[in-house]
């Protein structure tokens, strides 16, 4: 068995993969170098706009905390995390390709056909960075610790603008974790 194992190895290691089992006469290296450009192309689409619109939709929530906004934004949130992807890659590809007509149904090739299924992948991702961008809410930390040394706390705009500055650079790193999801979800 360990022979046999070492040749498998052996042959990963040299991309070497043999022929496909369901695609008779084509090798599994072909099939994977002719599917793997459209994958990273729709994953990294996907993750720049998930990072974006979540650390966005976050901070928003975070700097407008307890209004309407935060509110907004935590329940597109909520919405996102629990709708599937796939539920979500069906609805956008039936009203915007089929009734509206504004994207492509099928193909790969353009911008055009990247956008609804890179915005169906981005969802889930998207908000849960909008989750962890508004759930250390800006400037709680400072107002607590302030209030248990018994000091009166007032907040001063500039404070939460460069705690909020501050907070997505930390949420960009952090963002990154994601990628495993995305990568999930991509799978």
């Amino acid at each position: 068995w360990y022979v046999q194992y070492g040749r498998y190895m052996k042959s990963i290691l040299t991309w070497d993969l043999g022929t496909s089992f369901k695609y008779k006469g084509r090798s599994v290296n072909a099939i994977i170098n002719e599917g793997f450009p459209v994958s990273a192309t729709l994953g990294a689409v996907a993750l720049c706009l998930a990072i974006g619109t979540g650390i966005l939709l976050g901070t928003l929530a975070a700097l407008h905390r307890n209004k309407w906004q935060d509110y907004a934004c935590m329940l597109t949130a909520v919405i996102g995390i629990s709708v599937p992807s796939f539920i979500l890659a069906t609805l956008l590809q039936y009203v915007f390709a089929l009734k509206l007509g504004l994207f492509p149904a099928a193909l790969w090739g353009s911008w055009e056909h990247i956008a609804l299924p890179a915005l169906a992948l981005a969802q889930r991702l998207g908000h849960q960075v909008t989750q962890h961008a508004a759930g250390d809410r800006i400037g709680d930390h400072q107002r607590r610790a302030g209030q248990e040394v018994g000091l009166q706390v007032r907040v001063d705009a500039r404070l939460e603008i460069a705690v909020a500055r501050e907070h997505c650079r930390a949420d960009q790193v952090v963002a990154g974790d994601h990628g495993v999801e995305l990568g999930r979800e991509v799978a």
